[in-house]
């Protein structure tokens, strides 16, 4: 490594010692060397960071906070120690496949107007097997992010002085901070993902998505209402007292039905049936004269049935 790295890479951690050491190791076992690793110990109980320290690779600084203040900040912290021109994402329970650095270092070196490169993914199983993958969209722009986020967040790299410019990552979000930053980098910058599958996401009950979907799904909301301009500061700071559930008060009627569908699609594909029902009768109260919210829950009462 030089005595200053082109790239800084940067992972929060939290009690992950299952999958924490195939994580690290897919990093550093990339043919593209140039690296400091940043790892942020975000209050670990657990092995995790023994395990990291077992490694023993000169590449790695951890930093440690005091207590447990979440992604958000830790991004934000590891940002702020972080010297390379470039900064790249990885999650601690995610892979990065072989070559992938390499290939996105050499990406961005030759189209100086990419502020930000992802890549396709892959679904992992518990173990590590590939399930599946998925190409995210090649040339997304702002009107694609405001209808999905088109970037798997832990493949990304950006460039440094951009994302310093846009100022980080935004600390009032808890969940979708990555969502958020891409809305304000897409209005004034390029974004590419590489077609090529090289970030693998692990899929298991730990991940944020499952365990707290309502308010990640409300903070996607906000989101994209601030990057309109149609959120206001008060209603930002009643976010941060009261926390992201009483932003479901000031939602329009649409909003809030964006809002129960996309819960319940989440809980129909985990088959969770009760929650899936409870989302549409939600539905069914703000829309009463609509068909479809009621035959989709006389389908999922079924399969309920059935599931018993």
């Amino acid at each position: 490594m030089s005595m200053t790295p082109q790239l800084s890479i940067i992972m929060p951690v939290y009690n992950c010692e299952e999958t924490i050491i195939p994580a690290v190791r897919s990093i550093l076992d990339q043919s593209f060397t140039d690296f400091e690793f940043i790892i942020v110990d975000d209050g670990c109980t657990d092995q995790t960071i023994p395990h990291i320290k077992e490694l023993a690779d000169s590449r790695i600084i951890i930093l440690s906070n005091e207590e447990n203040i979440g992604l958000t900040r830790s991004l934000n912290k590891a940002i702020t120690r972080s010297t390379g021109a470039y900064i790249a994402r990885q999650d601690a329970d995610d892979i990065s496949m072989p070559g992938r650095l390499e290939k996105q270092i050499t990406f961005m070196d030759a189209h100086p107007k990419i502020t930000v490169l992802g890549t396709s993914r892959a679904t992992l199983d518990h173990n590590g097997h590939i399930i599946s993958t998925t190409l995210l969209p090649e040339e997304p722009d702002y009107s694609s992010f405001l209808k999905r986020n088109c970037l798997a967040h832990g493949s990304i790299i950006i460039r440094r002085e951009d994302l310093i410019k846009a100022g980080g990552y935004n600390e009032v979000f808890k969940f979708t901070q990555d969502y958020e930053l891409w809305l304000r980098i897409a209005k004034d910058h390029k974004i590419m993902n590489l077609q090529e599958p090289l970030y693998g996401i692990r899929r298991h009950e730990k991940r944020v998505t499952l365990k707290k979907m309502d308010q990640a799904c409300l903070f996607r909301i906000l989101a994209r209402n601030l990057s309109k301009g149609k959120v206001s500061k008060e209603i930002i700071r009643e976010v941060q007292q009261a926390g992201i559930m009483s932003y479901y008060n000031h939602l329009v009627v649409q909003d809030k039905l964006d809002f129960h569908r996309t819960i319940k699609n989440k809980n129909i594909k985990y088959k969770l049936y009760k929650d899936a029902q409870q989302q549409l009768r939600q539905t069914i109260t703000l829309r009463p004269i609509s068909l479809k919210p009621r035959l989709e829950l006389a389908l999922v009462t079924v399969a309920l049935y059935l599931k018993h």
